[in-house]
């Protein structure tokens, strides 16, 4: 059994993760007064916060994994606080070229040195994957690849992963995560479907023990506060899964470089390979839908 509390200002991160039952569990204990009159302005709340805890740690550089638009945000907000930073990207040949180009021109942007890891997809499946699902037991592409970024980092790096609890993907994996959650539904709550995958980073972080944070927009309650007070934010009646993605419109309008996202994982029929790999090496009945559903009282948005 796994169990890590992550108390950050003053909101705690509980999740458990069973590997023997495959159950996962994912709470906050509570929530943090909410300060910021924008989402931009939790981002910028967040960053000062991470360099409020490097001091204590006694760092003094972060190392963001760049991928495009949520690492860039929070690159741009780094740059604001003037913040020593270096930019990490895990480039595989033939599947993220197109993101390549992306973190290559946001790196000239802000005049950051850029750190290309290169690997091959032989690199991927023969034994990057594996390594990494002895430590996560995730089978999501991304999810199953990445951590490997972090073995790499050095420690002197506070890391930065943008890809957090509110993470953006298809409807069909936080619908499956609801469905076997809620039996009887609640108006008076928000739910927000977790996926396993999205604690992955933090698994990886604590095995390799490094220092950073790897739910970068869960880090304060403000950002979740802006997003479920948010119209044009609500993808869904029930629960959100693609809060952030609606903001592609605003980051535009800054004139970031990328103003679309790209897939971390172009080539799909690789995705699904990594998957079915890793369903089978975990057990017959392993299931990449491990979840569980968080419950925000509305209360406390509006």
């Amino acid at each position: 059994m796994i169990q890590i509390t992550l108390q950050i200002l003053n909101m705690n991160r509980i999740y458990t993760f069973d590997k023997n039952t495959k159950k996962f569990t994912y709470q906050i204990d509570n929530f943090d007064k909410v300060t910021t009159d924008t989402f931009f302005d939790a981002v910028d709340k967040t960053v000062k916060d991470i360099k409020q805890e490097m001091t204590g740690l006694g760092l003094d550089k972060i190392g963001l994994c760049l991928s495009g638009i949520d690492s860039e945000l929070i690159a741009h907000y780094i740059h604001l606080n003037d913040i020593p930073v270096e930019y990490f990207f895990f480039h595989i040949n033939g599947i993220n070229d197109s993101t390549k180009i992306i973190v290559e021109d946001i790196a000239k942007k802000y005049g950051v040195k850029l750190n290309i890891y290169e690997f091959s997809i032989d690199d991927i499946l023969k034994s990057i994957i594996h390594e990494n699902f002895k430590i996560t037991e995730v089978c999501w592409p991304t999810y199953s690849t990445v951590p490997y970024i972090l073995k790499l980092i050095p420690s002197d790096f506070y890391i930065i992963v943008g890809e957090g609890d509110l993470e953006k993907d298809s409807v069909n994996k936080y619908l499956t995560i609801f469905n076997r959650k809620i039996t009887n539904y609640d108006s008076s709550v928000f739910y927000i479907p977790m996926h396993l995958t999205e604690i992955a980073y933090q698994q990886s972080l604590n095995f390799y023990k490094k220092s950073g944070e790897m739910n970068f927009y869960s880090r304060i309650f403000d950002s979740w506060y802006h997003i479920l007070n948010s119209n044009k934010l609500r993808t869904n009646g029930k629960f959100f899964y693609d809060p952030k993605s609606i903001l592609l419109a605003d980051l535009v309008k800054m004139n970031f470089v990328s103003p679309l996202k790209t897939l971390n994982f172009e080539n799909m029929k690789l995705a699904d390979t990594i998957i079915t790999l890793l369903k089978n090496k975990g057990s017959a009945n392993w299931d990449p839908y491990i979840g569980d559903v968080v419950l925000v009282p509305k209360n406390l948005i509006y």
